[in-house]
């Protein structure tokens, strides 16, 4: 699991990720597809399953592109990552617990 600490409103840095199965070793993600899921620290989720970017899939590699509004909330938010293999199986990483964002708030 990281830690990602990011301001209100920034969209860099992007977020990146090596997805690691339950055998402690990386998913290999070749054929698969990959979604981003973001709540905030009230349970509201800010992104709800968008598609990430598979960087390097042999190495379980990838990262989620931010988009207006993604951290406009305040706080430490959850992350996780959902993988679909071809023929539908799917796997969410971190397998216990959550990829973290903390967004804080701006001086200005």
């Amino acid at each position: 699991m990281t830690t990602l600490p990011m301001k209100k409103g920034d969209l860099l840095p992007e977020i990146t990720a090596t997805l690691i199965g339950p055998d402690g070793t990386h998913l290999a993600l070749d054929g698969a597809t990959v979604k981003f899921t973001l709540r905030a620290p009230n349970g509201t989720i800010i992104v709800n399953q968008r598609a990430a970017i598979v960087v390097q899939a042999n190495q379980g590699r990838v990262k989620y592109v931010w988009q207006e509004g993604d951290t406009e909330v305040i706080g430490t938010h959850d992350a996780e990552w959902t993988v679909t293999y071809p023929g539908g199986k799917e796997i969410t990483v971190p397998n216990r617990g959550y990829d973290k964002i903390e967004i804080n708030a701006r001086l200005t």
